[in-house]
């Protein structure tokens, strides 16, 4: 029997972004290996189509958390992506992470995987946290 009413949580949408995230590589006649620039870059697409997805709040009570904008934030992190655009749609996600309240260890540890140092010290002044060490402390 169908279920009609049936509706992704965002549970399901953190499951596609960890997907997108661990793109980076794929199977090939049994061999893991570095999946191409293209299928990576067709990840991360995918991946910020859920953000937007989830920015709109498609079905109540489904909207980003800090889980969704942490492994968005990984999969800027993991895939061979230009600097420019994984950087760019790190240092915004983190932005719109701290207006939600969303900010957690997760999204941190996530945020200083995805920068050099000087960059995520950088992101997180601008975002309102001062005095802090290397290490974003």
């Amino acid at each position: 029997e169908q279920n009609l009413e049936a509706r992704p949580t965002v549970q399901a949408y953190s499951m596609v972004l960890n997907a997108c995230a661990f793109a980076d590589s794929v199977e090939v006649d049994g061999k893991i290996v570095k999946a191409s620039p293209k299928q990576q870059m067709k990840a991360f697409q995918i991946a910020e189509l859920i953000m937007s997805r989830l920015g709109k709040e498609p079905y109540p009570n489904v909207k980003s958390t800090s889980m969704t904008y942490g492994t968005f934030i990984k999969c800027c992190g993991r895939l061979d992506l230009p600097n420019n655009i994984a950087q760019e749609s790190a240092s915004r996600a983190f932005a719109d992470c701290c207006q939600t309240g969303y900010v957690s260890d997760f999204v941190f540890t996530q945020l200083r995987y995805a920068l050099p140092p000087e960059k995520f010290l950088n992101v997180l002044a601008k975002n309102g946290y001062k005095n802090l060490n290397s290490k974003g402390k």
